[in-house]
């Protein structure tokens, strides 16, 4: 009898959490429904209109961008910027010997490995966060100044 019981309980639950997947509402659209494949495809694909930017010179010669310049910008340059391209170009690791099984990164003399992640901070891995970070700054530094002279800009 017992079984009877939990069998009846799951089919009435069963039934109550599938029923609003059936029953249609004002539209005529089931109240809830999964979306279709397409929908899921075709989400990320929304193409935008390219963007008007300008570039223009302020009274002390640095060059300014922005969506309205102000009335008295000096060498004002319009630009069309397709917001539907990656301009943004990948890394390149280094490459590693094949005989080593360390990442270039372990051969830096003084890097240690953390432990685990409940690991405090310490003098040596605060060392290397700040190396890394250098690391990440030198990097940023060059891609803006490629991105300056792909865009016309010289560097100052």
């Amino acid at each position: 009898m017992k079984w009877l019981y939990r069998l009846m309980t799951f089919a009435i639950l069963g039934i109550a959490l599938g029923l609003p997947f059936f029953i249609d509402n004002k539209d005529g659209k089931p109240m809830l429904s999964l979306p279709s494949g397409d929908t899921i495809l075709n989400e990320g694909k929304k193409v935008l209109p390219p963007t008007a930017v300008y570039k223009w010179r302020d009274a002390s010669n640095q060059w300014h961008y922005g969506d309205n310049p102000p009335p008295g910008a000096r060498d004002l340059q319009p630009l069309q910027i397709d917001t539907n391209t990656n301009i943004v170009q990948s890394v390149k690791l280094p490459e590693e010997n094949p005989g080593s099984t360390a990442s270039t990164s372990s051969n830096k003399p003084g890097y240690t490995p953390p432990q685990s992640n409940k690991e405090l901070l310490t003098v040596e891995r605060a060392l290397n966060l700040m190396n890394d970070a250098r690391a990440v700054r030198d990097q940023m530094e060059a891609r803006n100044s490629q991105l300056n002279q792909i865009v016309g800009e010289s560097n100052r």
